[in-house]
């Protein structure tokens, strides 16, 4: 998406395969993409499902993103500074990596489901705001299955992070890894297993 908005609502993009391969790609400030239903899912990704540039935006509020595979496999890759994903709804599942890289910008969850990824999401930079929204079932040899914080700022106010596992040797907690700030007002963080300890 260079310049306007794409919406997708009911339709199907798989068997995304590329060297740098991503289902959609969104990289102009003037760029937003609006998913409502339907399914981005399959192939062999290089760079996510879908990723965002150069202050773009992305509003999710139903359908699914899954089934990415190999080293670089995410569901959603926020890239850029100043990008923002928006996600009240819908899915992101069965990733062979995280299903949402914060590698920069904002990702404000409120609402829909992570699961079934190695991990639920992965922080490097930007912000996170959760005030709603499940992370659980996601399962990595690495601390933090359901978030591994390494940078940047995230706030919980709401939602539930459960049930994730870190089963690598050494492997600490499964649900949550903070060494970036991790701000808890709200929220349940319960029933996460790691090698070392739990939540």
């Amino acid at each position: 998406v260079g310049n306007g908005t794409l919406t997708i609502d009911g339709a199907t993009i798989e068997n995304c395969n590329a060297t740098r391969g991503r289902g959609v790609m969104v990289h102009n400030p003037s760029s937003e993409f609006v998913f409502k239903s339907g399914e981005i899912k399959g192939g062999t990704q290089n760079h996510g499902l879908v990723a965002l540039l150069n202050g773009s935006k992305m509003t999710m509020s139903g359908g699914k993103i899954a089934g990415g595979q190999g080293n670089y496999a995410y569901g959603v890759h926020i890239i850029g500074y100043a990008c923002v994903f928006d996600m009240t709804g819908g899915e992101i599942s069965g990733n062979q990596q995280q299903a949402v890289w914060v590698e920069n910008g904002t990702f404000n969850f409120s609402g829909g489901k992570l699961y079934g990824n190695a991990i639920g999401i992965l922080q490097n930079a930007g912000t996170v705001n959760m005030t709603g929204g499940e992370i659980y079932e996601n399962v990595s040899g690495l601390e933090g299955a359901g978030v591994r914080l390494l940078g940047g700022t995230f706030n919980m106010s709401g939602g539930k992070i459960y049930n994730n596992t870190s089963n690598g040797t050494g492997s600490g907690t499964g649900g949550v890894r903070a060494d970036g700030t991790f701000n808890m007002t709200g929220g349940e963080i319960y029933g996460n297993d790691g090698a070392l300890i739990g939540d």
